[in-house]
């Protein structure tokens, strides 16, 4: 008698789909990432779901069906995003449509949009930080690189605002 639930035999299943699998691999390949990578990338995206939890107002990734995680996992794949938490590309979460069925709610990162801008051939580099209270911060124009320091310790400090520099 197994201790598995419908749920987790659904993942189960989809973890285990070749085909589905297949496809995830193709895309990353097209981004040049290793063998490897992609095995890791797999692991990653279903870590994800499981690791998703319901809260009142948001049901938890694994409820959504194999269908739309399939669908999900293949559109974040296919933009060689990463699924690693430490990198932030992305957040999944879900979201109840308006017509009340659950679908994955794909909220890309600024760190995905970074990687992104940092793929194409027009961008040279990319500055961005976060200003504190304690900072020295002076916005010179569109055209002009702020003037920004920063004390070695600001931990107590609020927000003051942020800041996106793109070399092009």
């Amino acid at each position: 008698m197994s201790n598995t639930t419908p749920l987790v035999t659904r993942l189960i299943e989809l973890y285990k789909d070749s085909e589905f699998k297949a496809e995830f691999t193709q895309n990353y390949l097209k981004h040049g990432a290793s063998l490897t990578t992609i095995d890791n990338e797999y692991t990653l995206a279903f870590k994800m779901i499981n690791n998703s939890v319901a809260t009142a107002t948001v049901p938890a990734l694994s409820s959504v069906s194999s269908h739309k995680l399939k669908r999900i996992l293949l559109s974040i794949s296919s933009t060689g995003l990463s699924f690693e938490p430490m990198k932030k590309h992305f957040y999944l979460s879900t979201q109840i449509s308006t017509s009340g069925a659950l679908e994955p709610l794909f909220i890309l990162g600024y760190r995905g949009m970074r990687y992104h801008a940092a793929k194409s051939d027009l961008v040279d580099n990319i500055l961005c930080d976060v200003v504190f209270e304690s900072d020295s911060f002076t916005w010179l124009g569109n055209d002009t690189r702020p003037l920004f320091s920063s004390p070695s310790s600001r931990e107590n400090d609020d927000i003051v605002c942020a800041f996106v520099l793109v070399i092009l």
